[in-house]
């Protein structure tokens, strides 16, 4: 099996019943990736999911099993991995970290001690304690995929309170600082990073929240599908992208933005003294292809610029075309 072959790995996606985690389960379906799914308290639309990809997916003989926990839990998680032992025979090689808690609270002033630390907990603790529970396997196989489910309020902004902003600065912070340990058991370590995505326990509509989508260039909200569709670019692409924290500012703005938020590829290099721009553009200009479904508008030169120095990038570089995916079939409701 290859570096970025995904097909017959195990997948754990966590808040999985609707929203961004449903969109992930149907696209690693479509690639015929197994699955652990968790939820919180929505059987029903968890088990709908199942059945859909079962129904969708058949060929590939996928194994899916649910499992109840709530990821602010130490005990639950441990609980889960046992339960994946037992069904699956293995842990997880992939690890999509998307339970996410987001009770909105603006001020500072309004939110209590206990607000505080159940927010960190589900938001910030919970992959620290995901991650322990996969890392071991992914070691000794020398393979794996961790994706965290940040925040464009990880850099501070958003309309939630300060909680919510430290629970995804500090997911990002764990995960800039992870794949630099882990890239040499190539093991990649990336982050995703909306703004304001609908279908989601968050953002339900751009109803919900009245001017929500005012500010945004296309008028409307993200979807839970092109969220998953940047998670399913990461995973396959692994150690293409050493560390990725791909923020999607104001939804399906240019790719040059997704990219511009501190890309981690020149440090890694830098650190494990395997600085080579050529493969790297090369490479990035493959993804930027690939996201190109997302805003057709979008100078390829220009965003490749802002990951090399203008001297080291060739105009005359050839971008490799990969094939895209089709969108999955949309999702219901589910935290961020």
């Amino acid at each position: 099996m290859s570096l970025n072959e995904i097909r017959g790995r195990l997948a754990l996606i966590t808040g999985a019943s609707g929203g961004i985690g449903a969109a992930c389960a149907h696209q690693l379906a479509s690639h015929g990736v197994h699955l652990a799914l968790t939820y919180a308290t929505n059987s029903n639309a968890v088990n709908q999911l199942v059945a859909e990809l079962i129904s969708q997916y058949d060929e590939n003989n996928l194994r899916i099993t649910t499992h109840q926990v709530d990821v602010g839990s130490p005990d639950q998680i441990e609980t889960m991995f046992q339960q994946i032992d037992k069904q699956h025979g293995r842990r997880p090689d992939i690890l999509i970290s998307n339970a996410g808690y987001g009770k909105r609270i603006p001020n500072i002033w309004d939110i209590g001690l206990e607000e505080f630390d159940y927010m960190l907990n589900v938001n910030l603790r919970a992959s620290f304690v995901l991650v322990k529970g996969v890392v071991g396997h992914m070691k000794s196989q020398r393979w794996g995929r961790i994706i965290f489910m940040s925040s464009i309020a990880a850099s501070g902004g958003g309309i939630n309170g300060c909680h919510y902003a430290a629970s995804k600065g500090g997911l990002t912070g764990m995960m800039k600082n992870l794949s630099t340990r882990l890239a040499e058991y190539n093991i990649s370590v990336n982050d995703v990073a909306p703004a304001m995505i609908g279908d989601t326990g968050m953002v339900p509509s751009a109803t919900a929240i009245p001017g929500i989508a005012s500010n945004i260039p296309l008028g409307r909200l993200g979807t839970p599908e092109e969220t998953a569709s940047v998670v399913t670019i990461v995973q396959n692409a692994g150690k293409r992208v050493p560390a990725l924290h791909a923020q999607l500012i104001d939804e399906t703005e240019t790719e040059k933005q997704v990219f511009r938020n501190k890309p981690m590829l020149g440090s890694y290099c830098e650190k494990t003294n395997k600085l080579n721009l050529d493969a790297a553009e090369t490479r990035c200009t493959s993804l930027l292809s690939l996201l190109r479904h997302l805003n057709p508008d979008v100078d390829i030169e220009n965003a490749l610029q802002t990951i090399a120095p203008e001297t080291e990038y060739q105009a005359s570089s050839k971008p490799l075309e990969p094939k895209l995916d089709s969108e999955s079939p949309g999702s219901a409701h589910e935290f961020e």
